[in-house]
């Protein structure tokens, strides 16, 4: 597969217990935390790009705007939509979105991340 501007992924999750901002450490109640949800969009926007990429290389994340709109109830299921709008080298640029069941938007984001080489990044960990 190859890297073009307009791909797409969709996942669909559940929020459970353990996803809450209570249990996460972000808040005190008992619905979805912002962490969670963006851990779930990021997913997304990493699905569209690991079957194109060498196994050498993978991306990282580098920046991300995100606006959490709607609060989200343990039972409730939320997709996930993430888009590649744009690719500057090796900068790629992702519309994110989610949505309830019901097709309200729960949240929205911009996302960068970055193609890096995975030996050469774990070298610097060294």
């Amino acid at each position: 597969m190859e890297l073009t501007i307009g791909l797409t992924a969709e996942k669909t999750f559940e929020v459970t217990k353990n996803e809450t901002a209570q249990e996460v450490g972000s808040g005190s109640l008992p619905i979805l935390a912002t962490p969670m949800l963006l851990a779930w969009m990021e997913d997304c926007a990493i699905s569209i790009v690991k079957d194109a990429l060498p196994d050498s290389q993978t991306t990282v994340g580098t920046a991300i705007c995100l606006q959490h709109l709607k609060p989200s109830a343990v039972g409730e299921y939320l997709t996930c939509r993430a888009e590649l709008v744009a690719m500057d080298d090796r900068k790629l640029f992702f519309m994110l979105t989610a949505h309830s069941l019901r097709g309200q938007k729960v949240a929205s984001a911009t996302h960068d991340r970055f193609i890096v080489d995975i030996d050469r990044l774990m070298s610097k960990l060294q």
